[in-house]
């Protein structure tokens, strides 16, 4: 089950939906308000709507394959249901009870002020510069412009309760943590501290990557996943 990151879709892994259907069912699942998912008409819980999906497709346990937001969700998810729960691949993973600033002040302020005059492109412009700095061409910012509309329902996501950090020893799935060379600071901070306190974890560096590696180094990203999926899974 592929988990998007946040302002992009569950076309980001297109690419990751071809080459793993050869060995998995390969699913790919748009989070309320982004892709094909209709917008949320109040509090929601993403974890949740996850486990729903699973129950209507039938699928019993799924490795979990998160980027950024989608990493949170397959978190929350591996904790209130181990059972259902077989692998991790956090990717550039957010951590849910967990704080940080991506932007420096000059990029906080544009995103402000392109905010409230309502020119969401602006909004997903600034986005782009911080997450994407080895290029914002093609289908990143394709995806990012797509999906601006969801930023207006950010405020009703709710994570686990109570929050995955300080509970990541509670997790019995093998993790492989992921991280691109060129990542935030703050993700790559919590890449090692994933890596550290998950029980089963392994952390693999991806050099000329940012925050979306899949769409970045598709090839090397595969080669990765696919390797701790076969050990993972059997």
């Amino acid at each position: 089950m592929f988990l998007h990151a946040g302002l992009l879709d569950s076309r980001q892994w297109e690419r990751q939906l071809e080459t793993c259907s050869g060995r998995f069912r390969a699913i790919a699942f748009d989070v309320r308000g982004y892709g094909r998912s209709p917008a949320p008409t109040g509090p929601f819980a993403p974890h949740e709507d996850l486990l729903g999906l699973l129950d209507a497709l039938e699928v019993e346990r799924a490795a979990l394959v998160g980027n950024s937001m989608g990493g949170a969700i397959a978190i929350d998810f591996a904790l209130a249901w181990p059972e259902r729960t077989a692998a991790l691949v956090l990717v550039g993973s957010a951590l849910s009870g967990v704080s940080f600033r991506a932007y420096d002040e000059a990029q906080a302020a544009r995103a402000e002020a392109v905010w409230e005059r309502g020119d969401l492109e602006a909004v997903a412009d600034v986005w782009l510069e911080v997450w994407a700095p080895l290029g914002a061409e093609g289908r990143v910012r394709e995806l990012a412009y797509a999906n601006t509309g969801a930023l207006a329902h950010d405020e009703l996501e709710e994570p686990g309760d109570p929050p995955a950090a300080g509970r990541l020893a509670k997790i019995v799935a093998p993790a492989l943590v992921l991280v691109g060379d060129t990542e935030v600071p703050a993700i790559s901070e919590i890449a090692a501290r994933l890596a550290a306190e998950l029980p089963r974890a392994r952390l693999e560096t991806m050099e000329r990557a940012d925050h979306v590696p899949n769409l970045r180094r598709p090839d090397e990203f595969d080669r990765l996943v696919l390797a701790f999926l076969d050990e993972a899974l059997g």
